[in-house]
């Protein structure tokens, strides 16, 4: 009889579509195992449970699906560690990636200094950073609200015509979370302009 005898000493690989790069609000991670010998068994991986810059693993958990927003409660950055066994008992290279969780929508506050024409915004965001700021301005104090379109910038002119403006702003961040609206009256008479917060 004939006996054909496999031998396999070639560690298994593992490849992940995840970005360790980019911030998001989240992301769900499929690991892939690579094997041409004996074939993949299985795959395993752990994920950091601190989002500073210190790691600290959980359990090791066996699949190749992660969901980083469920298991990471809190933004920030986190450790993932992953590897494959194959079918003939070798264990892979163990690969480390860093995923950046950001679910923190950005803020946005004015502010208009004495003898300034314009209204100065300003975007604040701790952990991607402030993408784009927006802002729409009232076209016609004396009928209404008729916004204008809106425009990226930080800086609102004050209409010289006199009457209340009401005015709109937001902004995004770098993992594409939108802040809320705030909505503010510019005054402007024939005299001075000043700036209200809307009720």
């Amino acid at each position: 009889a004939d006996f054909n005898v496999l031998f396999d000493s070639t560690k298994p690989s593992t490849s992940w579509d995840g970005n360790h790069n980019t911030w998001q609000t989240d992301t769900n991670i499929t690991l892939t195992c690579h094997d041409n010998n004996s074939g993949c068994s299985s795959t395993a991986w752990r994920l950091d449970i601190d989002p500073t810059d210190a790691i600290t693993y959980g359990d090791w958990n066996s699949g190749t699906d992660i969901n980083v927003p469920t298991l990471g409660a809190r933004d920030g950055n986190y450790a993932i560690d992953f590897n494959s066994t194959d079918n003939a008992g070798n264990i892979g290279d163990t690969n480390t990636f860093t995923v950046l969780i950001d679910r923190t929508a950005p803020s946005t506050s004015w502010e208009r200094s004495l003898g300034d024409v314009n209204v100065t915004l300003t975007c604040h965001d701790t952990n991607s950073g402030c993408d784009q700021t927006y802002w729409r301005i009232d076209t016609n104090a004396a009928a209404g609200i008729n916004y204008g379109s809106w425009t990226t910038g930080t800086g609102i002119p004050v209409p010289t015509t006199p009457g209340s403006y009401a005015t709109e702003f937001y902004s995004t961040d770098l993992a594409g979370n939108t802040g809320d609206v705030n909505t503010i009256d510019l005054i402007a008479s024939t005299t001075t302009i000043t700036t209200t917060i809307e009720d």
